[in-house]
């Protein structure tokens, strides 16, 4: 009979999560005679890429089920990052400054310039929002906090893309705002998608809800 002691048991465990870890270890920069890129011109234009839909059930299974599968039986193999010169360093692009980005906005902001003009609603993740253009022109994307959770994804949202911009990325112009219902207007070729992604003119109750 082959009797298992709880240390024999643990020491398996533990001995089977390093191995399992192990496959993740990101490979150190290879170092050659070739060019060191510093900066990369990515504002080339490319064609319009064509839109995907968001459909709520796929994303769901995909994000708490399949993906956590994945992880757990690591069944992606991460290498070391593509993006990188041969220093291992991230070169200057359109999203990475290269140094500290924390500068305070001049912009005023859609707040100086209503009324809002709402062009459609915000499409996937967990808070509502929608897309609204201000008297300048400028498009926005406006997301509200949850019932009885204040300030838990707008302030956090503010902050960290501040902290972001503080690391050497290009942030958007997150801020709080603002604003009254009956400062919202529709615009007229605004439309929605229902859950079998056929579309419809956005109404005043759908700003409601």
């Amino acid at each position: 009979m082959i009797r298992f002691s709880t240390f024999g048991i643990i020491a398996t465990l533990a001995l089977v999560s390093l191995v399992g870890c192990s496959s993740r270890t990101p490979a150190p920069p290879m170092f050659d005679d070739s060019l060191s890129i510093g900066t990369i011109r990515d504002n080339a234009p490319i064609p319009m890429p064509p839109e995907r839909g968001y459909h709520r059930i796929s994303y769901l299974y995909d994000v708490h089920g399949w993906r956590q599968a994945r992880d757990m039986l690591h069944l992606d193999s991460y290498g070391p990052a593509l993006d990188v010169n041969r220093f291992g360093e991230v070169p200057v692009s359109l999203w990475y400054a290269g140094q500290s980005n924390f500068v305070a906005s001049v912009d005023p902001g859609p707040e100086a310039y209503r009324p809002w003009i709402v062009t459609g609603l915000k499409v996937g993740g967990r808070n509502p929002g929608f897309v609204f253009q201000d008297t300048r022109g400028v498009r926005y994307i406006c997301k509200f906090d949850k019932q009885n959770q204040p300030i838990v994804s707008t302030a956090a949202g503010a902050v960290a893309a501040h902290l972001f911009g503080a690391l050497g990325y290009h942030i958007p112009d997150d801020r709080i705002v603002s604003f009254q219902r009956a400062g919202l207007s529709i615009s007229p070729d605004a439309t929605i998608k229902n859950s079998l992604g056929e579309k419809r003119p956005l109404t005043e109750a759908d700003i409601d809800q």
